[in-house]
Parts: structure tokens; sequence; C-alpha cells
């Protein structure tokens, strides 16, 4: 099992540098032109050791012998790599110095001369490696049919499976009796606040009991306010407190805001400030707070002072792992550990995973399957998350066959839970290893996008840059593979698009333990955590290679001035930071993060979101393998013409943060190089600074262009024409006269990949800015999701058919909307924004919106009355309402919506909460409501 599980890991290192030795062949022939033999002949070498590797590993036919090969191979690939993008790194260099003379002009011929010839010695040498493994292990060429360096992409099968539903609950096998129990300790009248705490192993099935808890229908009512925070191992006091204030205050957005800002050179004096405001908004009031995931003693000395005993009942839930940390937060308080589940609710649990019946409805199972499904949950010793991940593993197996193999290693092994959790590991297929190994990368409780780990994925090279059919991109199948990592329980989803599709995801404690020791073993990632002066990965061997990737968790200045971690990573090719401290200040960062366009020249992925680097320097333009870079919310004011370097970019995010211009939200400026950025599909343009002036015709490969404005790029060298790729267009700035719009609409809606449009024009909050005619609209036939932010002359008479996601701001429509919208059949989102309806009353009909999960209401200010007939959003899910000052009720016909999880009221007056409140005339319309969330208080001016 040992071997088979080390040799399927050196076929992911190698089938990932054969495909990247494939990609520079095709993207840098000029360059690679001398030496195009020996690197074609190399590579050949490489895949017929892995087309060895991959019969062995798909035989088991595997010994400890043939273990001897992965350090070998995971060298050889790296130091092929290396040499590759190292002779690309010099020559580019060399070119860059110009050719004013004729005498320069030769001596850079000479020079790339000599780096040939150096390059051609380091691919000899490497070949001579490589024929010493062919010749040690009896290794030819690969098969005919085994070149490709990729699995069958089966993209249409994987699609017809069913997506994970977004609205699933977590199972509960054998929790019923527990969770009566912890409502009943809740519900007790107590003088003083009381902390209950759930005690047990990861994967006991703490955070699903506390859910479960916290959201029953007798807590509700039973608590005026309540908040669930995330803690983890690595957490910051003030991130948790900004995040229980979020929940519960009743301040202004704007005071809130504050914090952010407050006392930024004493941290410590800005948590007392967050705590002191949570014990004053809580201290009349009987409260919930839930703490998920306490490890310390010193997280609860850090938060306790913000918990008043308030009203008579109060009461705290946290979930540890630590008896010590549970009697240390409250020595009086009661703790309950979730027992282990019984063989039968094992097996009913390992039913419902392996079985899924979302998915197969008439999928039926062996008598076979049964008994050798028992038989394996009884090495996971009633523990959910172990059974949880076998079941997922066993959802892939189709024949009888794959369920013996399965359990023949679990129980020939007499294997436990850990190991359990690393079978569901060894069992994925090779091309989903790296993927999975690569959310390591994120921090723990993290809520990850699933958007961002698509461009991430591909810009590492982990999915094969190809397309299948005209429909199909690497972006599909990046998704796909998700869905296979979540079908297989290994991920699990935070958030969907109300269409379905996946929005954030994260990984379980345990399953991310496994992850980053995985990674650990074979050098794939490190993890840098300042705040705690260590390394969150065990420590590798000296003698082996750097690792490859380095993601800074939280604080980064302690990063960029270590010297050795520049000094010993020269080949690093993927940087990432994560949340650093806010009180960072723009003009100081960029100082210290300069070594980084110094040192690690060799760098693929770039991620500086969050971080406020203020301005970019020239250097930038010299990491000349960046295929992402990541910018969003960092205070770039300014991005030089170097950038134009970056030939191999795919991705370039310049997003800033939505709010009024000033420090934090600086104007940016853009030089007009991004044409030379051909392999760009992702472009994530700033909401502030002119654009329109870009020059983009080159762009033919891009998905996404967002930010955009409209301009004389829409006409030049084909214009919009070029794009034909697009897949997310989001354009602003645009002018009030129909030949421009008319121009837009016509050209995008002969965009057939065209799923998402954002149309802003100029000053879209000026009323004397209106949208021309929008009757084009209704030609969009692939068109899923649509924004139109900008006076209306009324709304279309037709939309896109196929329509599911609308959000129309400053739209000031005089006729109720309602009567237009509620008939489209596919609509699953709408967002009314700011002004977007200026009469007093809107009605929705009854079996309108047939489709409607989610409905967002802000800022209509003349609303007064909203009637909802009975039968209307029969699917409605969440509901929003924000600052409508002058709707006096919520109405009536809520109470027949059964469906209706989430109600969040933001910014409305008191009069108006008070109405929906325990005590209130409408409370009965609302009391059906699992979660009902009241924010940032209106004063009655």
């Amino acid at each position: 099992m040992s071997s088979v599980r080390r040799i399927s890991m050196a076929i992911v290192g190698l089938s990932f540098v054969v495909q990247k030795l494939g990609n520079l062949l095709t993207e840098e022939a000029n360059l690679l032109s001398e030496v195009k033999d020996p690197v074609e002949q190399m590579q050949i070498m490489l895949k017929g050791i892995n087309s060895f590797l991959r019969r062995m590993d798909a035989t088991q036919e595997a010994d400890e012998e043939l273990c001897s090969l992965r350090a070998d191979i995971r060298n050889i690939a790296y130091d092929a790599e290396d040499v590759i993008d190292s002779f690309i790194l010099k020559v580019a260099s060399i070119r860059r110095r110009g050719v004013q003379s004729v005498i320069k002009r030769y001596a850079c011929y000479f020079n790339e001369w000599m780096l040939l010839c150096e390059v051609g010695l380091e691919i000899e040498a490497i070949k001579r490696r490589i024929i010493c493994i062919w010749r040690t292990y009896g290794i030819g060429p690969p098969l005919e049919g085994e070149m490709s360096t990729q699995p069958p992409l089966r993209l249409p099968e994987s699609r017809r499976r069913s997506d994970p539903d977004p609205n699933e609950e977590d199972d509960i096998i054998g929790m019923e009796e527990e969770v009566e129990a912890l409502v009943e300790q809740l519900m007790k009248p107590e003088e003083r606040c009381c902390v209950i705490a759930i005690v047990g192993m990861g994967g006991l099935g703490k955070t699903t009991l506390a859910k479960r808890v916290y959201s029953h229908n007798t807590i509700k009512p039973r608590f005026e306010c309540g908040a669930w925070v995330y803690v983890s191992e690595q957490h910051r006091t003030r991130d948790i407190l900004k995040e229980i204030l979020e929940r519960i205050d009743t301040s202004t957005k704007e005071e809130m805001e504050s914090y952010d800002d407050d006392d930024d050179d004493d941290e410590n004096m800005g948590d007392e400030s967050l705590g002191l405001k949570i014990y004053q908004q809580l201290n009349d009031k009987r409260y919930l707070i839930v703490l998920d995931d306490i490890w310390t003693k010193e997280v609860w000395d850090d938060l306790k002072s913000a918990f008043p005993d308030g009203k008579n009942g109060s009461k705290i839930l946290v979930t540890t792992r630590s008896i010590n940390v549970a009697w240390h937060v409250d020595p009086q308080g009661r703790h309950h550990t979730p027992r282990f589940l019984t063989s039968e609710e094992s097996w009913e649990l390992l039913r419902r995973k392996a079985f899924p019946e979302n998915g197969d409805a008439d999928r039926s199972y062996s008598t076979v399957k049964e008994n050798l499904g028992r038989q394996m949950v009884q090495y996971c010793s009633g523990l959910p998350l172990a059974i949880v991940v076998i079941g997922g593993l066993l959802a892939t197996k189709e024949e009888e066959y794959g369920w013996q193999v399965v359990s023949n290693n679990i129980v020939n092994a007499q294997v436990g839970v850990e190991k359990i959790l690393a079978l569901s590991y060894c069992d994925l297929p090779y091309h989903l290893k790296p993927c999975f190994l690569y959310m390591g990368i994120f921090p723990a409780n993290f809520d990850i996008s699933t958007s961002k780990l698509y461009r991430l994925w591909i810009a590492e090279g982990l999915i094969p840059l190809e397309t299948l059919g005209d429909d199909v991109t690497v972006e599909d199948i990046a998704e796909v593979y998700l869905q296979e990592l979540v079908q297989r329980c290994m991920v699990q989803i935070c958030r969907s698009h109300f269409d379905g599709r996946m929005k954030t995801c994260r990984l379980h404690d345990s399953i991310r333990e496994l992850c980053l020791q995985k990674a650990s073993e074979e050098n794939f990632l490190k993890i840098f955590d300042s705040r705690n002066s260590r390394d969150v990965n065990p420590s590798t061997s000296s003698s082996s290679p750097p690792f490859r990737r380095h993601a800074v968790h939280f604080v980064h200045d302690w990063y960029v001035s270590n010297k050795h971690h520049h000094s010993s990573n020269r080949h690093l090719r993927s940087l990432l930071f994560f949340n650093p401290l806010s009180k960072w200040r723009p003009g100081m960062e960029n100082r210290r993060v300069k070594p980084i366009y110094r040192d690690f020249k060799l760098l693929r992925v770039l991620d500086l979101e969050d971080v406020h680097i203020g301005c970019l320097p020239e250097e930038i333009g010299k990491l000349i393998h960046l295929r992402y870079l990541g910018l969003r919310r960092s205070f770039v004011n300014y991005i030089p013409a170097s950038v134009g370097n970056l030939k191999c970019l795919q991705t370039l995010d310049l997003k800033n943060s939505p709010g009024i211009i000033g420090p934090h939200n600086p104007v940016v400026i853009v030089s007009n190089v991004i044409w030379k950025m051909e392999q760009l599909r992702h472009l994530f343009l700033p909401s502030y600074g002119h654009s329109f002036h870009l020059r983009l015709q080159t762009l033919r490969k891009l998905q996404t262009l967002w930010g955009i404005e409209a301009g004389r790029w829409m006409e030049e060298g084909g214009g919009l024409d070029n794009f034909t790729s697009l897949r997310k267009l989001g354009l602003r700035s645009i002018t009030t006269s129909s030949q421009q719009m008319n121009q837009i609409l016509e050209k995008s809606s002969s965009m057939t990949s065209l799923k998402s449009l954002s149309l802003s024009i100029c000053n879209p909050s000026d009323p004397t800015q209106k949208f021309p005619d929008l009757e084009r609209l209704s030609n969009f036939s692939s068109l899923r999701t649509l924004q139109l932010y900008g006076m209306l002359q009324s709304l279309p008479c037709k939309f896109p058919p196929y329509i599911t996601k609308l959000t129309l701001v400053f739209s000031r429509l005089s006729s109720d909307p309602m009567l237009t919208l509620e008939g489209l059949p596919n609509l699953s989102s709408l967002v009314l924004g700011m002004l977007t309806y200026m009469g007093d009353k809107m009605v929705c009909s009854s079996e309108g919106f047939p489709q409607l999960r989610f409905m967002r209401l802000e800022g209509l200010h003349q609303l007064q009355d909203w009637e909802v007939k009975e039968a209307a959003m029969p699917k409605l899910k969440r509901l929003e309402i924000e600052n409508c000052y002058r709707l006096k009720m919520i109405p009536d016909g809520l109470v027949s919506v059964g469906t209706l999880k989430e109600l969040e009221i933001r910014r409305m007056p008191r009069e108006f909460e008070n109405r929906v409140g325990l005590r209130g005339e409408d409370h009965y319309k609302v009391s059906h409501i699992p979660s009902i969330t009241v924010l940032f208080t209106l004063d009655q001016n």
C-alpha cells in the first residue's frame, strides 16, 4: 500500500512537469528553437517513466524498490523545469538591455549563444540521469496511447452528475437526543451567563451538533440576539470581536467601519474598544454566542471581558477539542461530549453518502456491498468524519470489485481513523491529488472563492490547458475537478450561488491536517505563520529540494524581512499572502515587499490581495514567468509600463474596493500595455481610474473583462468582435447615446459564450443620465446574469430568455417592476438596489417568481406598502431588506412562504424592527424563519 501511494504521487509531479515542458515548447518556441530537439527528447523520456509508473499504479504491482524512484523523479522534474525557466529568464534579460549599436547587437547574440550552450549541457546532464533510471528499471518509451499526460476528461458525463445541494443540511445520525438535551440546557433560566462546551476529537461532529442546536426552532425566540463565529487554531482576536460585533451591533455602518482604523498604533487598545462595544450591546439583552473551534485558553482570556451576564438566561456555546480549555472557560459550566456512532448508525451514514439519493434515486445496492460496507465502518470507530469520507470514496465505485479493493485496504492493514482519512487521499485519481494539496495553501476555516481557486489551479498548471468543444474551457474542467473532490467528501461547500453553482468552499480541520501532511511530504507547499513564529508544516529533511510554493498567513512583514527565505528559495514558483494586519499603511509596505520582485524571479503566482503596497515598482516587469498577479484591494495607484513584459500572464486582478475615492481607494493609473499580454484570460480593472484608452484587441483569449470603461477600444482593431470567448463582461462609464449602446448590445449579443453582463452609465446616480432603449437585451440567448446601473426609461418588455440573476440599481422606475419581473421563468436571484423604484406600493402576484431563491430590496426610499400574494415566490430561501425606511411592515404573505430560511434586516427604523421582534405585532409573519438578523438600526430621524 505504501509503495503504491508513493508511486501515485510521483505520477502527479512527473505529469505536471511533462505537461509544462510541452507548454514551454509551444509558448517559447522562438527562444527554445536551438535546443528544441533535446527538450523534446527529454520530454519523451519523462513520459516513458510516467507511463511505467501509471501501469504500476493501475495494477498495484509495486514493491519497496520502486519507492526509491520517488526522490529521483521529483528532483529530475524540478531540475528540468528550473533549467528551462532560468534560460528563458536570462535570454529575456539580455534582450531587454537593447541593441542600440552593432557591437551591442553582436554582443547580445554572443551572450544568447553562450546561454544556449549552457542550457544544452544542462539538458544533456538531465537526459543522462533519465537514461540511468530507464536502464535500472527496464523502462522504455511510452506505449501507444499513453502519450497524453492527462487522464481522459469525461466532462459531459461529469457534468450530468448531480451537483451537491447547496442547501443540504448536515447529516444528523444518532444526534437527535443530544440536540434536545443541549436545547434544554440553553433554554434554562439562570442568573448568570453560563457556558456550555461541546468537547471532543476532530471529526466527531461538534460543529454539526452546534449548528443544529443554534438553528433549532425553539432557540431563536428565546434569545434577543445571537452570533456564530469560527475561531480556529489560527486567529486574530480583533477579527473575532469584529465578527461578533457585526452580528449584534445596532449602530450605523459608518461607526462599524471606523474600528478598522482605530488604535492602529496599539492593537490591544483597539481590541479593548471592540470588547467594550460588544459588552454595551449585550448588557441589557438575553443573548446566545457560539464560539466554534477554540484551541487554547488564551483565546477565551482575550474574549471573556466582552460578555456580560446580561439578562437572565444568556448563554455561550463553545466547541473545542480540549477538555482543559472547556474547564478553563467556565469551571461551573456544562460539558457535553458527542458520542460515537453505533454500528447501525455508522452503516446508515455510510449508506447515505455512498448512495446519495439526490444523485441516483434509483441506484440500489447489493447484499455484497452492504456486507462490505458494514465491515468497513467497524474500522471507523464510530467517527462521523471518517465514515463520511469513506462514503464519498465508495460513491465513486460502481462495481462490487471497487468496494472489495477499498475493504481489503482497510481490513487487511487494520488501519485506524487517521489512515482511513489518508486512504481517501490515496484513492484520488492522480490528476486530483495536486488540486487537493493546493487547497492547503489557504488558512484554516477560510472560505475559499471557487472562481479564484480555479484561476490559481490553471496558473499553476494543475489543469490541462485545452478546451473540449466550442463551449467547454479549462475553467469548466477546473469546476468539474472541484465537484469531484466535493462528491468524494474531501471538500465542503460553504456557499452556493442561487443557480446551484459553488461559490465558496473549505476543508474540514482534520482533512486540512491530512492535506498539509501530504503537501509537506511531497515538498508541495510550505506555510508561514509569523504571529506564532513557527512553520505550520512539519519540518522536512535538509536534503530535500526547497518548497516551490509559499503561503504567508496573516502578518507578512516577518516573512519579507527574513532574508533566509529569500536566499534559500530562489526557485520559488508561487507566493500568496492572506489576511495582513490592517495597520499597515500605504507608502511603508512597498519598501518591505520590494525584495519579492528582486529575489523570486521564477514566480508564476504572486497574490498580494489585501496587502497595502501602495505603489507597484518597475521591477514587477522582471517576473516574466507570472501567470497570476493578484492585486485586489492592495491600494495600488499606478500600474507601470513594465507589466507589459508579463506576456505569460493569465490573470490580472486590479479590482479595488467599492466606495468613495480616497487614501484607501485611490484612482488607479493603468499604463497602456495590457495588449501585450496575449495569454490573458481574466482581466479585472479598478473601479476608479481611466481605462477607456487601453488597447485590448490582441486579447483574444479573454474569458473575463471586468471594470473596463466604454471607449475607443470597442471600435479599434475589430473592437468587441475580438472577444468571442468572453463569458463575463463588465462595462462602466457608458455614454447615454443610442449609438454607443446599440453598438455594445449588438456586438455583445453575438458573443455566444457570454454568461454575465454588467452595464453602468456615466454617473449612474445622476437622474439626468438615462439608459437608451434596451430592447436588444432579448437577443442574448446565452446570458444568465445581468446587472444594470443607471436610470431606465422603463423595463425592457423582454429580457434574455434564460436569465437567472438580475440586479437593478438607480433605475428610478415609476411603475411597479414586479409586474414584469415576476414572469421571468428562470429567475433565481433578484436585487432591486438603491432608488430602483420610486413608487410607494409593490405587489408580488400569486404564482409569480416561480424559481426565485433570493431577493434583496435596498434603498427603495418611497416604498411604503409591499404586498405578497399567496403562492408567490414558492421557493424563496433568503430575503434581505435594507434602508427602505418608509416601508411600514413585513408583508402578510411571507407567512405562506415556508421555504424561507433567512431574513436579514439592515438599516431599518427601530419601529419596523420592533414589529418583527419577539413581542411585535408582525412576529407571527416571520416566526417560521430559522435565521433572522437585524443590523445597523436607523434612529427615528
